[in-house]
């Protein structure tokens, strides 16, 4: 029942805020004089953390009802339910697995996390409130053995009641920090202690003592005449009467077989609990997190991980001899996440070799270390932490170096997505949760340009990205569209990354993809959408590439394209028209600017640019597509003529409307300039130099770019038909301009080109020619 492994509880929302704040009226709140909020036994991995939806809608839940409710008149019961006996409830046995203290405490935060949000409504002379709970300690495996008292553990369930009961009704704000998300960075109790004085204390039998107002006493009675006198069993081997004593130091002993240590997982709730809750500290919060704690935990990391393999060899056959050695190995790696605070560290956490431990880690026979290798690797590495390059660098290359790739690679294999009915449910959410970490784990490493381009060298994962992305699923799944977005980032800005996807046939298999958007769109809002439009980013970088734009046009891409901008829907015409302008501009687009002209792509461009449209990136890129079928387009060809036939048809209506949209753009441009000169006023050069970066994003923000590239175009028609010179001349003077302002934006673009590149060269040198026909 008690351990999470994996961070994430599964719903947004607890029934019990679904029941306040949709099953009761919000007038009737006030009428509630008794409320039982009953909390299921979460599954393995489960337990609700404060960086779970679900705790904070709680939190927002109780606060929105307390103004609502009656607190005075109001009695809450607080229930956490149990599975039941292992021994005599298949629920039981199924669920249920061996607890340690590290869970145990892990278990006593998800209680209070839950409970403490409800202080609000018992502060002062506030609602009544009491607790049943589950005690985490009843996952000790001597607890369900024969020999075991049940009413032994009586005293314990009362004091866990009390404290649960105290954490909500006391005033003083101990859990101040609560609403911040904790990370799970606590280090157990020495577990070979623990396991020691727990084996002494199941084989007990210890007599136990409730002092209360009338002295009654708790189990069976001592004998006549026993009243100072020690009775029953013997105390076992190795145990003598100064220890014994030594453990009874609150005048009674601890019932139920529990131990001093394991007191102390209660105890801990109202010490280092608080502070770690609301500071993200390890166990020993007094610790300072630096060089030498390093050594010391990656020295315990290591010895976790080599006894855990010994007993592992050991006890091949025999799972519960090594079932410690698992969860102290777990909780170790889980320990690590304190790292990501101290990014600084990470350097020395590399070369003292643990990073590579971490990573090997993902290889293990259990899988649940693997996938909590995986989250912390993930934690590390995330963005968000406050890493140096060098810091981050340094890490990641160790972890590279590790065979980071061909894990990952081997742990997406060896996880199963697939709805199974022979499995249990939680398996495929727990195997689902695991892929969508990994994948994460791409993505941090997709950060850097360099360790982008090592992800992308790296066949296996981007086979299996690619088949991911592809396999059917109604709806979209997170982890399906999770691949196409890696892919998308993967090629954004890899030259490298772009080819070797277009050598997989990823642009046949991403246009198949895409296909099923040429009639239906995505609901908005929804992870098919997002799918959808990843998938398109993707190509229309991979088109940016010589081999991506051959493979575009063998696979069809542009008879794809047309038909989504004629039959698609709103949401699938944006991308797939920016996806046909990347395909038709830049060197090698010979080809596909002819299939645009063959399978009638004139009439359906032309007819999107006629419509009235505000949409300025519409407009740039069918902008984009004419000026690159009038650049690369042959002199004579018969795609060409068509080309220029459709700008001279219905006397010049196409021409037209380019000099009415120059009009538009040139009014936007010039505002954003003249207040651009106002801010020049009073800077000196420096400044300028400074600001120029910022300047120009807003002049192309208010179109710059498709002031030029209308300008281009009608100087490529004021050169090649006399007709449309004499057209463009007679709208141009009906505003009091002529072919100057259309030479001055040419020659802007002219100084700023960059000639290092033959591409900037030729530009350079074809814009040269066009302005000299507009002399």
């Amino acid at each position: 029942m008690w351990p999470r492994s994996t961070p994430g509880y599964p719903f947004e929302r607890f029934a019990a805020s679904q029941f306040l704040r949709e099953a009761v009226p919000e007038h009737c709140l006030g009428d509630l004089r008794f409320l039982e909020l009953v909390f299921p036994p979460y599954t393995a991995r489960y337990w609700p953390e404060d960086s779970d939806a679900a705790v904070q809608d709680w939190r927002e839940t109780v606060q929105w009802a307390h103004p609502r409710v009656q607190p005075q008149a109001l009695t809450v019961r607080f229930v956490v339910a149990d599975f039941g006996c292992p021994t005599f409830t298949p629920i039981g046995r199924r669920h249920r697995v061996p607890m340690t203290d590290h869970l145990a405490v892990d278990v006593l935060r998800a209680y209070r996390t839950i409970a403490e949000p409800l202080s609000l409504w018992a502060r002062g002379d506030g609602c009544r409130f009491f607790a049943q709970v589950a005690h985490p300690l009843k996952g000790k495996e001597w607890f369900w053995e024969e020999t075991y008292r049940w009413d032994k553990w009586e005293v314990e369930d009362q004091t866990l009641k009390k404290r649960v009961e105290g954490w909500v009704r006391r005033e003083d704000e101990l859990f101040q920090k609560s609403g911040i998300p904790s990370k799970r960075k606590l280090e157990a109790i020495d577990p070979t202690e623990l396991y020691k004085s727990a084996k002494v204390s199941a084989s007990s039998s210890r007599h136990t003592r409730v002092d209360d107002d009338n002295d009654t006493e708790a189990g069976p009675q001592p004998p006549d005449g026993a009243d100072d006198a020690d009775y029953g069993p013997s105390l076992p081997t190795g145990v003598d009467d100064e220890d014994a004593a030594a453990e009874d130091t609150e005048g009674r002993f601890f019932g139920g077989g529990i131990t001093r240590t394991e007191r102390e997982v209660l105890d801990y709730l109202d010490t280092a609990a608080t502070s770690a809750a609301g500071n993200n500290l390890p166990f020993d919060s007094d610790e300072p997190i630096d060089a030498a704690w390093l050594k010391k935990t990656a020295l315990a990391f290591e010895k976790k991980i080599n006894r855990n393999a010994e007993q592992r060899a050991r006890f091949e056959s025999e799972p519960a001899r090594f079932i410690d050695s698992e969860a102290d190995l777990d909780a170790a790696i889980r320990a690590l996440s304190v790292l990501a605070d101290h990014p600084s560290l990470y350097p020395l956490f590399a070369r003292l070799g643990s990073a590579a431990s971490l990573v090997s880690l993902l290889a293990h026979d259990n899988t649940d270390i693997a996938l909590g290798a995986v989250e912390i690797i993930g934690e590390l590495t995330d963005e968000d932490v406050p890493a140096s390059d060098e810091d981050w660098s340094a890490l990641v290359d160790a972890m590279l170096e590790a065979d980071l790739l061909g894990l990952l690679a081997s742990h997406f294999t060896r996880l199963n997505e697939i709805d199974d009915p022979k499995l249990p449910d939680d398996d495929h959410a727990v195997d689902r949760e695991g892929v969508y970490r990994a994948l994460g784990v791409l993505e941090n490493l997709c950060s850097r340009p360099e360790t982008a381009e090592t992800v992308g060298a790296h066949d296996e994962l981007l086979r299996w990205l690619l088949a991911r992305a592809s396999r059917p699923e109604q709806p979209v799944g997170q982890n399906k569209q999770y691949a196409a977005e890696v892919l998308s980032i993967l090629v954004q800005s890899s030259t490298p990354n772009r080819r070797r996807l277009a050598s997989l046939d990823a642009v046949d298999t991403m246009l198949q993809l895409v296909a099923p958007y040429r009639r239906r769109d995505p609901d908005k809002g929804s992870d098919e959408e997002e799918y959808m439009e990843n998938l398109f980013g993707a190509l229309t970088s991979i088109v940016d590439e010589p081999e991506g734009k051959a493979k575009f046009v063998e696979a069809e891409g542009v008879e794809l394209c047309l038909l989504i901008l004629k039959d698609g829907g709103k949401r699938s015409r944006p991308p797939a028209l920016r996806l046909l302008d990347h395909a038709v501009t830049g060197p090698e687009s010979l080809a596909a600017c002819q299939r645009v002209v063959e399978a009638g792509g004139l009439k359906t461009t032309f007819t999107l640019f006629m419509k009235k449209s505000d949409h300025h990136p519409t407009a740039e890129h069918l902008l984009g597509i004419f000026a690159a079928l009038l650049r690369r387009l042959p002199g004579e060809s018969a795609e060409r003529i068509r080309t220029l036939a459709k700008f001279v048809e219905k006397d010049y209506e196409k021409t037209a409307r380019l000099v009415k949209l120059r009009g538009e753009y040139a009014a936007r441009v010039a505002a954003a300039d003249a207040r651009i000169r106002r801010e020049q006023e009073g800077l000196d050069e420096e400044e300028r130099e400074e600001r120029a970066a910022e300047w120009l994003s807003r002049r192309l923000d208010a179109g710059l770019f498709c002031l030029q590239t209308i300008d281009v175009i009608l100087a490529w028609l004021v050169a090649e038909d006399d007709g449309a010179r004499g057209k463009i001349r007679e709208l141009l003077a009906k505003k009091g301009e002529g072919f100057a302002v259309l030479k001055g934006t040419i020659q802007e673009q002219i100084d700023e080109m960059d000639l290092e590149s033959e591409e900037g060269r030729d530009s350079c040198e074809m814009l040269k020619t066009l302005a000299q026909f507009l002399e």
